[in-house]
């Protein structure tokens, strides 16, 4: 993203047909997020990231349900929010003023410090769904 490319992501990375509704619904252990719960976070992270950096959503997050990401668990709903905020900042970066002063989480940055923090945390998040794919028997398709 530093030099001006938004990341590019697939609305279920891991997922084709491997990845089954029954298994969204997997978590590695009690109190830990499943598979449809870690995809509503980054859903969720992306969008209240793209607010905290001064873009105005074009998502309805008004039609969200309390505490959307453990109340959403339908897997063609988790992928609608997840495409939705992938194509939320694909379309927000190239346009945005990535100089202009934000507060994010009380502090003083740029914008661009906040896009950055996006693709931080979509990384963090693709690096667990990896390890819970694996550990159900999905190979990654970028390991095939």
């Amino acid at each position: 993203m530093a030099a001006g490319i938004p990341p590019r992501r697939t609305a279920d990375p891991l997922s084709g047909r491997s990845n089954t509704s029954a298994k969204f619904a997997w978590r590695p252990a009690d109190g830990v997020r499943s598979f449809s719960e870690v995809y509503m976070h980054i859903a969720l992270g992306n969008l209240m990231l793209l607010s905290q950096a001064g873009v105005k959503l074009t998502a309805d997050v008004s039609a969200l349900p309390k505490n959307p990401e453990t109340a959403i668990k339908d897997k063609a709903e988790v992928i609608r929010w997840l495409k939705t905020s992938f194509e939320s900042v694909e379309s927000a970066y190239p346009a945005a003023d990535k100089e202009k002063k934000v507060t994010f989480f009380g502090k003083e940055a740029k914008a661009e410090g906040v896009f950055l923090r996006i693709l931080v945390h979509n990384h963090e998040h693709m690096g667990q769904a990896v390890a819970y794919a694996r550990m159900n028997g999905i190979v990654p398709p970028w390991s095939k």
